[in-house]
């Protein structure tokens, strides 16, 4: 049993898939798949966002809005461009940049859209294709409590106080392989389909029962639905274009977990074949719901009115 990968790369436009041998360092095979793209990567992005930024266009078009063309008053940031035949861009690997007002420093940056401004760049080669400056929609009030600058409306909430325990319910071996009462699988991160559970079991009085091979989340889909051209292209899918595992965050004792759960940290792969780690990203607790997690009955059981005969099933 030799240990193999999966490889997607691009080079000269074209989308490539390969299989190495890990172990004698050989490329078992390797073919151009047409009309695919993989994976935004890191690189590209970095590549578009700068150049746009740079463009001459851009700069007028913040000027006519009020801003300055140097300085950390706008944050642009490249997103997938979504497919739609007949723009123009047949052949090319683009991304569309859209720009956000940053002068209070809001959190999320993407709170502020600076309306009817937004790039297209090619992201391989690093041309900006257009740069679409529309009407100038004036920015309304930042909303009370959000900003470094604005008091907050009350004091700071304070961390979340779960209790929980791992107990003795849950069963942690080897690499991440968890069991839980009668059921057993085995979790795994993946960068673009975050994480993946496997080998789903259930001990069904003895009988070892295969639920499931593989389970993960096959795409998430989020379209805009607003028909302005620096909105209506927004139709991301989240698993093929960004990944859910490189979206994945390190999550907080006592806020986002309990503080007795167990953090895992997670390991992917990086765009240039290195690895990458988050800081516990991956948390595993045991939380009590009660009785009504179980219950099951039938309506002929449970009659709306004590008085009346029902039928239901």
């Amino acid at each position: 049993m030799t240990r193999k990968a999966d490889v997607i790369f691009r080079k000269a436009g074209e989308t490539y898939e390969a299989l190495i041998d890990l172990d004698a360092g050989n490329v078992v095979l390797s073919r151009k798949v047409p009309g695919a793209e993989p994976m935004i990567l890191d690189g590209e992005w970095n590549l578009a966002r700068d150049r746009f930024i740079a463009d001459p266009r851009f700069k007028a078009a913040l000027a006519r809005r009020g801003y300055a063309a140097e300085g950390a008053s706008v944050f642009c940031t490249p997103a997938s461009a979504g497919y739609f035949p007949g723009e123009g861009y047949e052949g090319r690997r683009i991304l569309k940049i859209p720009c956000y007002d940053n002068n209070q420093k809001l959190h999320p940056q993407l709170a502020r859209p600076i309306e009817g401004l937004m790039g297209v760049v090619d992201s391989e080669t690093g041309e900006v294709l257009a740069v679409i400056d529309n009407e100038s929609v004036p920015l309304p009030p930042a909303p009370r409590g959000y900003g470094s600058d604005l008091p907050p409306p009350r004091p700071p909430l304070n961390a979340v106080d779960i209790v929980a325990d791992l107990g003795g319910n849950i069963r942690i071996s080897g690499n991440l392989e968890i069991g839980w009462l009668d059921w057993s699988f085995h979790l795994r991160p993946d960068k673009r389909a975050g994480l993946v559970l496997s080998l789903v079991r259930f001990d069904d009085n003895g009988r070892n029962r295969l639920i499931a091979y593989r389970m993960n989340v096959s795409e998430m889909f989020v379209p805009y639905m607003d028909p302005n051209p620096e909105w209506a292209y927004r139709t991301f899918m989240d698993v093929g274009e960004f990944g859910l595992g490189y979206l994945i965050s390190s999550l907080r004792e006592g806020a986002d977990c309990p503080v007795s759960a167990l953090y895992a940290d997670l390991t992917f792969p990086g765009d240039d074949g290195s690895v990458y780690t988050r800081k516990n990203a991956l948390c595993i607790f045991e939380r009590a719901t009660g009785d009504p997690a179980w219950r099951h009955s039938s309506g002929s059981q449970n009659p709306p009115d004590a008085g009346r005969k029902s039928n239901l099933s």
